[in-house]
């Protein structure tokens, strides 16, 4: 994908995700239709889907690795081969990642 394809459509997922946050929420009890939970699924696998691409790590997933469900994301089995890469891949990003600031005294460290 080039990058003024992949920024179009990151710019038509971020106006999509507007959308569905604009639209009312159920409320907690509420039976929430089938095919609402499976397009939310599906909108969320597309943006995570689009995460390697943007840390520049295409190739390394399978194209099938997170599929949509009404329950939520399943995610594929990877083969050795393939979560090896992945964990060289992310290792690597985080040699190059900036260091991550110090708490002010009075905050607690997240991570």
């Amino acid at each position: 994908m080039t990058t003024v394809g992949r920024s179009r459509l990151h710019a038509w997922l971020q106006s999509a995700d507007q959308v569905i946050s604009e639209a009312p929420q159920p409320k907690p009890g509420d039976e929430v239709p089938p095919d609402v939970l499976l397009r939310r699924a599906q909108f969320l696998a597309r943006r995570l889907r689009l995460v390697p691409l943007n840390l520049g790590l295409d190739g390394v997933l399978p194209d099938a690795w997170v599929t949509p469900t009404e329950k939520g994301l399943r995610f594929e089995e990877l083969s050795h081969s393939a979560a090896e890469k992945l964990i060289r891949e992310l290792e690597a990003l985080e040699l190059v990642a900036p260091p991550r600031p110090e708490p002010d005294p009075n905050q607690l460290r997240l991570f």
